[in-house]
């Protein structure tokens, strides 16, 4: 009945230089810091906003360790992660935004390999419903500001308290911003240490199946947890913020990586769907072979 004014979101520039992460053809990734002084605009009332609870100015919404802020780069809106002040310092936001920039890229990866298996052996035993499977990976990268932003907590919950910041740490992760809208729906198949068991529908089952490639492909020692995502009016997946758990040291992947004792029970607790059965996906009961072969 009424008109919703717009709101006026105010931005603040910054210069920084970027590390971006290449993911080579063996698997492997290397994170590369780029010598180019670039800027980014960062949404300054965005705080202000998140005290409400929802999203709003330059605020795009919070996770359990995370808050996401709207900013622009090279003349396109992208989102801008950092870590909630509370239990996180300048240096874990550092180290565990280079992991998640890892995880991100390597799921990338993971992603790309699935589709390329799906596309070799689904095409003539399973309906033509196509599933495409992302991660909102491109173009992602770290920034370092040059000037110092000194961390530190949050102002009081207070509505006489005012607090313009735009970051909150001098390191920040930006990721291309998630499609939103009545045709998007927003899906969580797994948790960091919940297998998933998405059998309701045939979206579901291609995640799982998913899951169980990417611990075959990495020989049983690296598996995607987390795995949550956009599903568009197509029925393609947009996944976004992965964690992962590793085989070789605990705690490689960040913070949130619980190592092979997370990688033991999901090959112990995943239940191989159809789709699974039909992409000849291994027994995960059955011991790897690690090197020498």
């Amino acid at each position: 009945a009424s008109a919703t004014p717009l709101q006026v979101i105010e931005y603040e520039t910054h210069s920084f230089r970027k590390t971006i992460c290449r993911l080579s053809q063996d698997g492997n990734t290397t994170l590369e810091q780029l010598s180019e002084l670039e800027t980014i605009e960062v949404a300054k009332n965005w705080l202000s906003y998140s005290k409400q609870g929802f999203p709003g100015g330059g605020y795009l919404g919070k996770g359990y360790y995370k808050y996401a802020i709207r900013a622009k780069y090279e003349g396109n809106d992208v989102a801008l992660l950092q870590y909630i002040p509370q239990g996180s310092t300048s240096e874990t936001n550092h180290q565990n935004l280079l992991a998640e920039l890892d995880v991100l890229t390597q799921a990338s990866g993971f992603a790309a390999s699935f589709k390329e298996r799906t596309q070799m052996t689904l095409s003539t035993t399973l309906p033509s419903e196509s599933i495409d499977i992302s991660y909102n990976s491109d173009g992602a990268f770290i920034g370092m500001t040059t000037s110092f932003i000194p961390a530190g907590p949050l102002p009081v919950n207070s509505s006489d308290v005012s607090d313009e910041r735009s970051l909150l740490y001098n390191t920040f992760l930006v990721v291309p911003l998630l499609p939103t809208g009545g045709f998007c729906k927003e899906r969580r198949f797994s948790g960091n240490s919940e297998i998933g068991q998405n059998d309701e529908d045939y979206v579901g089952m291609m995640i799982d199946a998913f899951a169980h490639h990417v611990v075959e492909d990495a020989n049983g020692e690296y598996m995607l947890a987390d795995i949550q995502g956009i599903v568009q009016f197509d029925k393609s997946i947009i996944l976004f913020d992965p964690q992962a758990h590793t085989y070789v040291i605990t705690g490689m992947s960040g913070s949130w990586d619980r190592g092979s004792e997370e990688i033991d029970k999901f090959c112990k607790e995943h239940k191989c769907n159809v789709i699974c059965k039909q992409l000849e996906l291994r027994d995960l009961l059955q011991p790897f072979p690690h090197w020498p072969w």
